[in-house]
């Protein structure tokens, strides 16, 4: 797209202010080759101000509006998921690491388990389904999840619990029919996640770049697919927070086409995109 046929004046140094914002704000990286990406999700933002170019979008931004960095920050994510997504995790989780906490621990013992881009919820509420219905026990334990992700839009649509019926059909028949409630009227074709398992979970806007308000520590964080929008440096910094805040022996789940950095240490592989923090 050439800057004649453009509605708004965009320059390379336009693009370069930005994407600097937006790796300072969110950690996504930007090449080159999303300049038109850029441009076509952030036009609308340009002209709800009035603007006439980029540049004074920028400086806005650089102002320190922090409504506006939010709005930023939502425009430029992607929000990709579905129930059960890459599900060998669940089993993992499930079959192996939930059953060894469980018989490690009387009944009540705290269990806490992080997803840390959850997106419009599908994660969590996967988690939270799979052991209900696949882990003998595990509700009578303080057994509860932590759901955050930098987008306000999706991280209120994740509390909300409401899916549309396509997308819940993903679910055994059996969980649809335990854990949802079918929407009737003018709700009818959708689901809503029943209150015995939205209480479960915690949902919380929450920026990975930031200073986080969260202690743990964390029996499983899963951070799936966001990484990959993060260079090296920044991928290795988070995951050594990560670290941190699990305990010895917790697990760390990340995405399909992830790896941690070579430079990051203390975990040890277990199996396919899961690693077990070692020191």
């Amino acid at each position: 797209m050439s800057s004649e046929v453009r509605e708004f004046k965009f320059t390379t140094g336009d693009f370069q202010r930005l994407a600097r914002i937006v790796r300072e704000t969110s950690g996504i990286a930007l090449t080159p080759a999303k300049r038109d990406l850029v441009y076509s999700r952030l036009a609308k933002r340009v002209r709800a101000f009035g603007f006439k170019s980029f540049s004074q979008y920028a400086d806005l931004l650089d102002s320190g509006d922090q409504a506006e960095l939010v709005e930023l920050t939502n425009a430029m994510t992607t929000n990709v998921t579905s129930f059960l997504r890459e599900s060998y995790h669940f089993d993992h989780l499930c079959d192996e690491i939930l059953p060894g906490l469980i018989a490690g621990r009387s009944s009540g013992q705290r269990i806490r388990i992080w997803s840390a881009a959850c997106s419009t919820g599908e994660e969590p509420y996967s988690i939270a389904l799979s052991a209900l219905a696949r882990v003998p026990n595990v509700a009578q334990h303080d057994f509860r999840i932590l759901a955050t992700d930098l987008d306000s839009q999706v991280v209120e649509r994740g509390r909300n619990g409401v899916y549309e019926a396509s997308s819940v059909e993903a679910l055994p028949k059996e969980w649809q029919r335990r854990y949802f409630q079918r929407g009737r009227g003018s709700s009818s074709g959708r689901f809503r996640v029943k209150p015995e398992v939205r209480d479960l979970i915690a949902f919380k806007t929450l920026n990975l770049m930031q200073p986080w308000p969260v202690k743990g520590p964390f029996d499983a964080i899963f951070c799936r697919n966001v990484m990959i929008y993060f260079d090296d440096e920044t991928r290795a910094r988070l995951v050594e927070r990560f670290r941190q805040l699990l305990k010895i022996g917790g697990f760390l789940f990340i995405g399909h086409s992830e790896s941690l950095p070579a430079q990051v240490q203390g975990f040890e592989f277990m199996k396919r995109t899961t690693y077990r923090r070692a020191v």
